[in-house]
């Protein structure tokens, strides 16, 4: 009989075995396993929600498998349903990017190298990146239908009024970037400018 997951209690520090207890209890027993290690790396892992996030995967797996037998009856709500899991699936793979990428940047903010170099702006747009691409290419390409380049091709003339509206918030970010990269401005200097 497998164990009731909701009675699962990780603070004794007796965690149940994995294959008894349901995905949410196996995030929150490996994260009190990694709040009780030495090593910093699994405490930015806790921090960033990792153990959390990554325990949204179990469900769908089995869950992707058995919606296309249960409804293989009914192809348009097979169809309908089968978006839906892929949209999950991608929600689920970004949110644990996510938190991998902000845990790699806590984990390199306590290097010396970080008052020099600052990571964080570069990861926001590493994730930005990643999280448009999704957006683009996954999930508006599984709602509608279609193939992503159609859609890209779309999204070109709307990019050039886009960039007209946007344009000082743009050329600040870069600005931010370049003063990030060419190591212009670090912590304590002075900035002095005429009135």
């Amino acid at each position: 009989m497998a164990a009731d997951w909701r009675r699962v209690d990780c603070s004794s520090g007796g965690c149940p075995p994995f294959e008894d207890c349901h995905p949410q209890a196996v995030g929150s027993c490996s994260q009190r396993i990694a709040t009780r290690t030495v090593f910093p790396w699994d405490d930015a892992l806790v921090e960033s929600q990792f153990f959390r996030r990554i325990s949204n995967w179990p469900p769908l797996v089995p869950l992707a498998n058995v919606v296309p037998v249960i409804l293989s009856a009914h192809p348009s709500l097979l169809t309908t349903a089968s978006r839906v899991m892929d949209i999950a699936v991608i929600a689920v793979v970004l949110l644990i990017f996510n938190s991998l990428v902000d845990a790699g940047t806590q984990i390199y903010s306590q290097f010396e190298v970080s008052r020099r170099v600052p990571l964080p702006g570069f990861a926001q747009v590493l994730k930005l990146v990643v999280i448009s691409a999704a957006i683009i290419y996954d999930a508006l390409s599984i709602l509608l239908g279609k193939e992503p380049w159609v859609l890209l091709s779309g999204i070109g003339a709307l990019t050039a009024i886009l960039l007209l509206v946007f344009k000082d918030p743009i050329l600040g970010f870069v600005g931010g970037i370049q003063l990030i990269a060419n190591d212009l401005l670090r912590p304590g200097d002075w900035i002095e400018m005429e009135k």
